[in-house]
């Protein structure tokens, strides 16, 4: 009973802490244990339907936190926004940036670069999508130190990616194939309509 009581009395934010913690390890045992705050909850009609996805097993356990997730931070900004207009008039529109990546050195410490104009840069950048947040870091690494790394890290979903600057150097200096070339034979002993040639013998005569 009194599990229960605070599942209800849950507020979102501290439901979208949960979802990041060790105990949604198992996003099947997770939905399960939090599926009546799921489905009558504040949130219910985000995350039933995609509960009932589960259910019916036509989205598997994991994605589907991944969705609850993205449910959940996106109902959190609504309100967000419904507060900012009842008091300054203003709205936050939610950033669609989720992949954050960044250049470390051997210590742990985010990398700097010059810029042209002599202004210092920290190597620390968001991205719309992971492909560009791949290719950003790979950039970067080739001119970074022999200690250097990249991280990559999604905003919500518990997605960590470590990129080692040899690996990044191996797909920006991949070698790239050349045309293929048929070489023909260079022996003269046939040529090439066919016809062989053979040496004939010449006498001459003396008288």
């Amino acid at each position: 009973m009194d599990s229960e009581k605070k599942a209800r009395n849950m507020t979102v934010r501290g439901f979208l802490a949960k979802t990041n913690s060790k105990a949604a390890t198992s996003a099947s045992a997770f939905i399960s244990q939090y599926r009546d705050y799921l489905t009558t909850g504040e949130l219910a009609p985000l995350t039933a339907p995609i509960v009932a996805k589960v259910e019916s097993g036509t989205l598997m356990p994991t994605p589907a936190l991944a969705e609850i997730q993205n449910a959940v931070l996106t109902h959190m900004i609504l309100l967000a926004n419904k507060e900012l207009e009842a008091t300054e008039g203003k709205v936050i529109i939610p950033s669609k940036k989720v992949w954050k990546a960044k250049i470390l050195d051997g210590r742990g410490n985010i990398c700097v670069r010059i810029k042209e104009n002599g202004e210092a840069e920290e190597l620390d950048r968001s991205f719309e999508h992971a492909s560009e947040a791949d290719r950003w870091v790979d950039r970067n690494l080739v001119e970074c130190g022999s200690d250097c790394h990249g991280e990559i890290d999604h905003a919500t979903m518990n997605i960590h990616t470590i990129v080692l600057r040899q690996d990044a150097m191996a797909r920006v200096f991949k070698a790239k194939k050349g045309p293929t070339i048929h070489h023909k034979s260079k022996t003269t002993a046939t040529l090439g309509f066919g016809v062989k040639c053979s040496q004939d013998r010449a006498s001459f005569s003396k008288g």
